[in-house]
Formats: C-alpha cells, structure tokens, sequence
C-alpha cells in the first residue's frame, strides 16, 4: 500500500485542495471538504467544485465528494447548477438528486417537479 503524508490543509490554495480531492481517499476528501467550506472565496470555490463534479473522467467517487461539498458550500445557490448536472449527466443523477433533497428547507417547487422526472427513470 502506497501512503503519502497528507499536507497541512489551512495553507494550501482553494486550487490545491479541489487537486486533493481527487487524490485522497474519503478520510481525506471529509477533510479537504471541511476546509473549503471554512474558505471565504466561496464564489470561486463553488466554481471549482461544479466544474469537478461534471467532469465525466473523475471518478465517480471525486464527483460525489464535489457535489456534495458544493451543495454545503452554497446551500440553496447550488440547486440550479446541481439541477442542470443531473440533467445532463444520468451517470450521476442520483447523486445530484440525494444533494438536492438533503436539506427539506432548501427544496425549490422546480426541483420538485424535477424529482417527479427523475422518478420515471
């Protein structure tokens, strides 16, 4: 087994840390996760993290991770751009659709009608 030492999160870029995960395992992406939603950048972050989330060549395990730490990031702001992916990308709807559905507070009536699409799949 291959280990490598894990870097001190608080000093890395926002860039670094959506590197890391793709890189560690879910003990490290649960932390590199916390610590970009410590980050104030969070617009950028948000970016980063959707842009991850639909990359089809990550593993599925990456884009989990990216989606779920966006919805935490941007809370009600990520449900658009979720939405869309899910759309898009049937390979990870389901996880776009457990993200969306998580917070009962934060679901829209356009994802309700969503969820109901989803459901005739």
């Amino acid at each position: 087994m291959l280990f490598f030492e894990f870097p001190y999160l608080a000093e890395l870029p926002a860039e670094k840390l959506v590197d890391l995960l793709k890189t560690s395992g879910a003990a490290g992406q649960f932390h590199v996760s916390r610590e970009l939603l410590r980050r104030d950048e969070q617009d950028e972050i948000g970016s980063m993290l959707l842009d991850l989330s639909a990359d089809s060549n990550a593993s599925v395990e990456t884009r989990v991770a990216a989606i779920f730490t966006l919805k935490q990031l941007l809370g009600r702001k990520a449900n658009g751009p979720l939405q869309n992916l899910g759309k898009k990308d049937p390979s990870i709807r389901r996880w776009t659709l457990r993200a969306l559905t998580d917070r009962i507070d934060e679901i829209e009536s356009d994802t309700v009608a969503w969820i109901g699409e989803c459901l005739q799949d």
